[in-house]
């Protein structure tokens, strides 16, 4: 019988901050996200979704959701925790 060297899956922690307030029938789409929403210094409404992504296809998709929704992507930041 093989041994399972796979190492275990990690997680990545990521922050997409978009242009606009995310509808609340779209953030069905993203359910396992945390959501907040800002104003900016210029007055322009912000959303962040952040929390842990499985991998990069995972993050492929949420981005293409935000395109096909019409939400300017601002910023994508990752990092291994919150």
């Amino acid at each position: 019988m093989a041994e399972d060297t796979s190492e275990p899956l990690v997680l990545s922690f990521y922050s997409l901050k978009v242009q606009g307030v995310i509808s609340l029938s779209d953030l069905n789409y993203f359910e396992d996200m945390d959501i907040r929403f800002l104003t900016s210094k210029r007055g322009e409404r912000i959303s962040i979704l952040s929390g842990h992504v499985k991998d990069q296809s995972a993050l492929i998709g949420m981005i293409n959701m935000l395109y096909d929704f019409h939400y300017p992507i601002i910023s994508i930041e990752s990092s291994m925790e919150p």
